[in-house]
């Protein structure tokens, strides 16, 4: 697939396109920039509609090389790039700004469970493994939200523990009294 970058915009574009094109990139519009790119360059492959993904890429990319735009936003797209395993067009002299900028955020997943029962202290390891490859799976699929591991590593605590514990914990816990 070929990515669009600002070079071959400034080479290839009519004049009459480029500020739309650069107030595409600006506001990140997406679906303007799907059409002026069948526009632009019919002889390009184009993306379906599934492709949101090489979109922003292919967007992103443009951004970092495009000397007309602000330093910020193309430190945005640097960062955006290099976070999604895409390389950066951005020159070497701008690289130590974009990362003052927007520095790299490593993630984190902290997974702790405690019991008061003697019964279920041996399967807690085994439970926490199973949340924490719940863990790995979303990563491994780019799910990052907090919303979406979360839910996740709840799923996998609740099916390891059912698995190892059994119909246990079917029934009702009642109050002592």
């Amino acid at each position: 697939m070929s990515v669009m970058n600002g070079k071959l915009l400034t080479k290839l574009t009519p004049h009459k396109h480029q500020g739309e094109m650069i107030r595409v990139l600006v506001d990140m519009d997406h679906e303007q920039y799907r059409k002026l790119w069948k526009h632009l360059f019919p002889h390009l492959p184009s993306f379906d509609d599934q492709m949101n993904y090489y979109v922003l890429a292919s967007m992103h990319m443009a951004r970092t090389q495009m000397d007309v735009l602000a330093d910020k936003l193309r430190f945005y797209s640097h960062r955006w790039l290099l976070d999604n395993g895409f390389p950066s067009q951005l020159p070497d002299r701008l690289k130590p700004s974009a990362e003052k900028m927007y520095p790299v955020v490593d993630g984190s997943v902290g997974i702790a469970l405690q019991t008061q029962n003697p019964v279920m202290a041996p399967i807690i390891d085994q439970i926490v493994g199973a949340m924490g490859d719940a863990v790995l799976d979303c990563y491994a699929n780019n799910d990052k939200e907090p919303v979406i591991v979360k839910k996740q590593m709840e799923a996998a605590r609740v099916k390891t523990t059912k698995k190892l514990v059994g119909i246990i914990l079917d029934r009702p816990i009642r109050k002592r009294t």
